[in-house]
């Protein structure tokens, strides 16, 4: 491990805590790098011992010349033939280096390992408006190769309120989350804060991240520590504000401890207590319970609620960011639907339930369904499903989809008579949006599902597939798989070149003026269907695509 490769979140919560550079080099960057440097040491040591031992004869002109070591000694016995005297030496070697590992390294190196990272994956409400946003675009790259991330995102927060940004994979909801706390700057628009055009990190924001970004080798009041000794708090307050969040948070006699020593669940709250002894203004949750167990998750959510709702944590809104479509309807009181190619806001939906919520209750049901149909929307026509060719206009990204989770979906559909409820079909298979949707959406673009008004409707061709063996679905999938631009226009190339082989490196070249940093998923996917569709395939060997014979 090296500076330079710290995790990106790491170096968020460095910036949105504001350490200065000696804090960030001290207490991140250094410690980061410690199991690199003594390994590196280490290495070192060894290399420049056997160098010296080899160096301890050596001969100018006709004379030799010999210092005292153990190089020396062996060099001399093995002269000698002495076979006692080199075995004796090679002993000593041995002991040397077991009793400098043992008394010197051993103990370096276990001192070492909490550094080593393992990556998980009061203010009393006021009525005003705390954020706004307009016009937000976000863009990546330039010219004919720029790709756009946000498109006109416009958005207001005002305090007392929890917000959730919802909505795919890809949508942008994490970079507009960046761009709201100053971690990324908008290409253009404006972010407006009580009024005031936002320049740089948000002072009165902070996040809490999916992955927790809690620095290992500090402790747990350490690390809560660490965001109020950057703001030069005097130590004693320190010490007592940050006992006091964690007694908040439910961790009272865990100050000691390390993070590595924590369940997922105790690690989130200390990013909570972290978050919250800067007092934020306005509280930024980045898919905070996506990397939980579904027990620990459900119980965090209940706690921040109470929280929440019983005004103990000093924020004037919270901004969380998720996929889960429960998980929004359950905590927030405004949800804004965002949807992909480019990210945008479809809808702003208010819940207007009563705490605690119930998910059993048939309004929560309601809600959840309304928001399932904003999330899927509804099946365009077929050019604009199918989009363009590379290079040629507005190409349509392949999901990330399981297809053989494709065909089992479309026999559910078949089973019941054709048509079924999105959010009552996703409960029954127990899948999350972003594994549930991407299959709807291989369906649509196949033709073989439509969907309408938050429901799943079965077309002829996905029953006839629903319904036809093995060897005809295959072919089935073939025919309509060649209708998507980018599967034919691989195909066809292929087709054209004299040997049916084209690397691998071509079609990323290609491929990158439309999908940029996701151009090689992308190709992956799209070989991935071309092989399940027989069409073409590809070998690692000669990193070329080649066409099934």
């Amino acid at each position: 491990m090296s500076i330079s490769t710290i995790p990106n979140e790491l170096r968020e919560a460095a910036t949105i805590f504001r350490l200065n550079p000696w804090l960030r080099f001290k207490t991140v960057e250094l410690p980061f790098a410690a199991l690199g440097l003594i390994w590196n040491s280490m290495m070192s040591w060894a290399g420049g011992w056997f160098f010296l031992m080899a160096s301890e004869i050596f001969t100018v002109g006709s004379r030799d010349f010999r210092l005292p070591g153990i190089g020396a000694y062996l060099q001399t016995a093995a002269s000698a033939g002495n076979l006692q005297a080199v075995t004796a030496g090679i002993v000593t070697l041995v002991l040397t280096i077991i009793v400098l590992d043992q008394l010197i390294w051993c103990p370096v190196l276990a001192w070492a390992e909490k550094f080593k990272l393992e990556m998980e994956p009061a203010i009393g409400r006021t009525d005003g408006e705390l954020l706004e946003l307009r016009s937000i675009y976000k863009t990546y790259g330039k010219a004919s190769r720029q790709f756009v991330a946000l498109q006109d995102i416009n958005l207001r927060i005002s305090a007392g309120e929890f917000v959730c940004l919802l909505g795919p994979s890809g949508c942008g909801k994490s970079t507009l989350l960046r761009i709201i706390a100053g971690l990324n700057a908008a290409s253009s628009g404006w972010v407006f804060y009580c009024g005031k055009s936002l320049v740089g990190v948000n002072p009165h924001a902070t996040i809490v991240f999916q992955s927790f970004a809690l620095y290992l080798w500090l402790t747990v009041q350490e690390n809560v520590e660490i965001a109020l000794k950057a703001r030069g708090i005097p130590p004693a307050e320190r010490r007592t504000r940050a006992v006091k969040l964690i007694d908040t948070v439910g961790l009272d006699g865990f100050e000691s401890a390390y993070p590595r020593e924590l369940s997922g669940g105790m690690r989130q709250k200390v990013g909570f207590a972290r978050a919250m002894a800067v007092e934020p203004e306005l509280l930024c949750l980045d898919e905070p319970f996506s990397a939980l167990d579904v027990l620990s998750a459900e119980a965090l959510r209940g706690e921040l609620m109470e929280l929440w709702q019983s005004k103990s944590i000093p924020t004037l809104a919270i901004l969380m960011v998720t996929h889960n479509i429960e998980e929004a309807v359950l905590m927030a009181d405004r949800i804004i639907v965002m949807d992909k190619d480019p990210g945008h806001v479809v809808v702003e939906m208010h819940v207007n339930l009563r705490h605690p919520r119930q998910r059993k209750d048939t309004a929560f049901q309601n809600i959840v369904d309304k928001v399932y149909a904003a999330v899927a929307g509804k099946t365009l026509t077929e050019a604009e499903e199918l989009g363009q060719a590379p290079g040629q206009g507005r190409i349509r990204r392949l999901p990330q989809a399981p297809l053989n989770a494709l065909a089992d979906l479309l026999e559910k559909l078949a089973n019941e008579e054709g048509r079924a409820d999105l959010y009552r079909l996703a409960s029954g298979v127990q899948m999350e949006l972003d594994d549930f949707l991407p299959i709807v959406e291989s369906g649509e673009l196949l033709g073989f599902l439509q969907v309408q008004e938050g429901d799943l409707l079965l077309t002829s061709r996905g029953k006839a597939y629903a319904d036809a063996s093995v060897l005809g679905r295959k072919e089935m999938f073939a025919s309509r798989v060649l209708r998507l631009p980018i599967i034919s226009w691989i195909y066809e190339t292929l087709q054209q070149d004299d040997d049916q082989r084209v690397s691998k490196e071509y079609f990323l070249d290609k491929l990158q003026p439309d999908f940029h940093d996701r151009t090689e998923r992308q190709l992956e996917r799209a070989i991935n269907w071309g092989r399940f569709a027989e069409l073409f395939a590809f070998d690692d060997d000669t990193d070329e695509l080649y066409l099934e014979s």
